[in-house]
């Protein structure tokens, strides 16, 4: 049976009045009643319960019959187990959330980051309890943050953060429903604020150059942001992961050398180990021989500041100062000022920060011949299409090049209709003005045998003359059979063969008028 009290205590009065010690001289002893009222009751395990209620006893007895009536209904299964974290604050859940991620080993500056982000739109659309969360105003919020600038990759990272929140919320029982798990994130592509692109051989040799004779910029001197620059380009690492290493952690004398990265102190907290080129194992043997093993290779905040991309892009303008003083003509330094070599924000809005170095490194891992799955292991990307998608750039002569590789078509006889030439594409500076066509014109001798140039007649099964090659260039092999040259192509007999000859408009002969009418005869 419920019932109220009050409580008493004993205390120690002095002559005036004023609480003392139990001990001090000349205190009386005095038993006082306390003004709140508790109730006493039996919760829902039958466990024998004393709450604090209230000073009036009226709004006490209400409060324990209000007790009183959950224990029961729990006892019959009809009271909500979230009814208790129902009426505290957002605040104080956010808070606990907090806590939440420092204790699965998060770093600070993440915590901090994904906590105010949650608190943010907690604040922005006046949450105060969990009944009160809303998906529609978490939607007006994330427009509202597009609308003052925000990016849609910003947005998304807002929208992330509070729905880390929510879930975590239902898996510590403090609500049973997450009301914006249905929420997504919009099209980064649609709204691509930073382009990045990868530099080009020869910009890399320009900037490592002009960075090592180059002056101190944020605490690091011209030969560490030569080393910096190369370890990033080299590896793929990131500035913060760049930040933390030690001589410690490279291994330079093992099969095959590699650096590694602290869980701590990588993006994904897993850690890992990465092979080293040998480029960069020679760069860095005389380097670490003569530092501490706990001594940081490019020391202060310049990382956690993100304040690399500003140092680059000055040793990119000394790079390009250099590069346009180089130039030989004053067309050609006209030519190198409107060109985008070495510049930090191309014409298109691509642009050479920190972090394409990271772009630089898997787009010339991807030209060497790396399968996606290597390359996506070695970016420690957890999806290959992240890895393809946004961080390997192909060019037209890249695409080209592909092209050239493709083995050739599997035509049993020539086509009716075969065109004279396909004209170039442009892509390779070091080739004619024309390509082969992918079969070898109608009559062109093969197997051992060069062409001669002679003109030849259609066969007794074509009704119409097959167009004519004016010379043929043959590469012969030990046999005596050919094989390929450059812009060579293979003949149905299996052997290769490179035309040497030009058109006019509509593939028709351009050498000389008595080469188009024998064509034409």
């Amino acid at each position: 049976m419920a019932s109220l009290f009050r409580k008493t205590v004993t205390r120690y009065l002095d002559s005036n009045g004023n609480r003392v010690g139990k001990k001090t001289p000349g205190s009386q002893k005095k038993t006082v009643t306390l003004k709140p009222w508790y109730g006493k009751y039996r919760d829902a395990d039958g466990i024998e319960r004393r709450q604090k209620l209230s000073t009036n006893k009226a709004s006490a007895r209400q409060m324990l019959a209000e007790l009183e009536r959950k224990a029961e209904q729990q006892r019959s299964g009809l009271c909500s187990p979230f009814e208790e974290h129902a009426t505290r604050p957002l605040t104080e859940h956010l808070a606990d959330f907090h806590s939440n991620l420092q204790d699965d080993g998060n770093t600070l500056d993440y915590c901090r980051l994904v906590a105010y982000r949650a608190s943010r739109i907690v604040e922005g659309c006046r949450f105060r309890f969990l009944g009160e969360v809303s998906a529609s105003r978490v939607q007006r919020f994330l427009a509202d943050l597009k609308r003052d600038g925000s990016s849609q990759q910003t947005v998304n990272h807002y929208l992330r953060a509070i729905k880390q929140f929510t879930r975590w919320l239902v898996r510590d029982h403090r609500t049973g429903e997450d009301r914006i798990a249905h929420l997504k994130g919009g099209n980064v592509k649609t709204d691509q604020r930073i382009d990045r692109r990868e530099l080009s051989s020869d910009e890399i040799e320009w900037l490592l150059d002009a960075t090592r004779t180059g002056p101190k910029r944020l605490s690091l001197t011209g030969e560490q942001r030569f080393l910096l620059y190369a370890a990033a380009m080299g590896t793929g690492l990131r500035a913060s992961e760049l930040a933390s290493l030690t001589p410690a952690h490279f291994d330079l004398t093992g099969e095959p050398p590699t650096v590694r990265i602290d869980a701590a102190d990588e993006k994904a907290g897993r850690g890992d180990v990465l092979p080293l080129p040998p480029d960069l194992t020679a760069l860095f043997f005389p380097v670490l021989e003569g530092m501490d093993d706990d001594s940081r290779l490019w020391p202060g905040p310049w990382a956690k500041q993100k304040r690399a991309s500003k140092f680059i892009r000055s040793d990119l303008e000394a790079a390009r100062s250099a590069w346009i003083k180089d130039a030989e003509t004053a067309a050609e330094h006209d030519e190198r000022e409107r060109s985008d070599f070495l510049c930090y924000r191309d014409h298109e809005g691509k642009q050479a920060d920190f972090h394409a170095l990271r772009h630089t490194y898997l787009s010339r891992l991807g030209r060497s011949g790396a399968s996606p799955k290597a390359m996506q292991r070695l970016a420690r990307h957890s999806t290959v299409e992240l890895t393809l998608g946004r961080y390997t750039h192909a060019g037209l002569y890249d695409l080209a090049a592909a092209v050239d590789r493709l083995p050739s078509l599997p035509v049993k006889s020539p086509s009716r209709h075969v065109p004279a030439v396909l004209r170039a594409t442009g892509t390779d500076g070091n080739r004619d003005s024309v390509v082969a066509p992918l079969v070898a014109p109608i009559g062109a001798k093969t197997c051992g045998t060069m062409t001669t140039g002679e003109e030849t007649e259609a066969s007794d099964d074509d009704e119409e003359p097959s167009p004519q090659v004016l010379s043929w260039t043959t590469i012969e092999d030990d046999c005596g059979h050919m094989k390929s040259g450059e812009g060579g192509i293979r003949t149905p007999g299996g052997c290769y063969t490179t035309p040497v000859f030009k058109t006019g408009a509509f593939g028709h002969s351009a050498t000389s008028p008595e080469a188009n009418s024998a064509s034409a005869s």
